[in-house]
This record gives C-alpha cells, sequence and structure tokens, in this order.
C-alpha cells in the first residue's frame, strides 16, 4: 500500500510520463513498485547474474515462476494464504524475468555469456 506521500509522486511521475493518474494507473503502478523492490533486493544479493544466462533462460525462468503460480492459484485457489508473503512471490518474480527476457533480447543477448560446460569425460 502506498503512503499519501508515495502516491504524491506516484501521481507526479505517471503526469510526467504524459500517463493518465487515474486509480487503475496508480495501483498498477504499485504492483510495479513492488516487482522494483523485488528486484534490488535480488540484486543486492545476486548481482546481475540474469544477464550471464541470456533471454531464452529467462524466458524458462518466468515459464517456471508462471507454473508454480498457476498451481498455487488455479489448481488450488482455496488453500492458498492469501496475506501469506509467498503467495504472490512467484508472480512478481514471473515479472522480473520477464523484463529480464525483454532487456536481453533487445541486447541481443539471447543465449548469455556464459560458456557452456564442457562434455563429461565418460
Amino acid at each position: 500500500m502506498l503512503t499519501s506521500e508515495q502516491r504524491k509522486r506516484a501521481y507526479a511521475f505517471l503526469s510526467a510520463m504524459d500517463i493518465m493518474p487515474t486509480e487503475e494507473a496508480l495501483e498498477h503502478l504499485e504492483v510495479l513498485m513492488e516487482v522494483m523492490a523485488l528486484y534490488e533486493s535480488r540484486t543486492e544479493a545476486y548481482g546481475q547474474i540474469w544477464k550471464q544466462y541470456g533471454a531464452l533462460s529467462n524466458l524458462l525462468s518466468a515459464a517456471r515462476k508462471t507454473d508454480r503460480t498457476m498451481e498455487t492459484w488455479w489448481h488450488d485457489p482455496g488453500d492458498v494464504p492469501l496475506m501469506h508473503k509467498d503467495a504472490l512471490d512467484d508472480a512478481l518474480d514471473s515479472i522480473n524475468y520477464f523484463v529480464f527476457f525483454i532487456r536481453n533480447v533487445r541486447a541481443m543477448n539471447i543465449t548469455g555469456t556464459v560458456p557452456k560446460r564442457p562434455k563429461a569425460p565418460f
């Protein structure tokens, strides 16, 4: 939930970006701010490792997170603790992985920079 000061800044940001600062837009931005906060905390912990594996790896990670979200919400929504952080964590992660995918595609980093593992000697 945005504080009143954050709402004012979000309203100003949307206006400055020529986006109509409606209640719907503010709620949308609030979710994206959660995604950014998650990105920031994970970047502190892991750095920019997502760049090393490229767009295709990011797409697979987004699919995995989406599958987990589907499993949690679609197949058994009655058992999901709605107020528990982890109930939405995979959905927020999937948004970040899709952003990583898009950023890597735009940078033409499709397969990443990590060299392929050598074949096992046996």
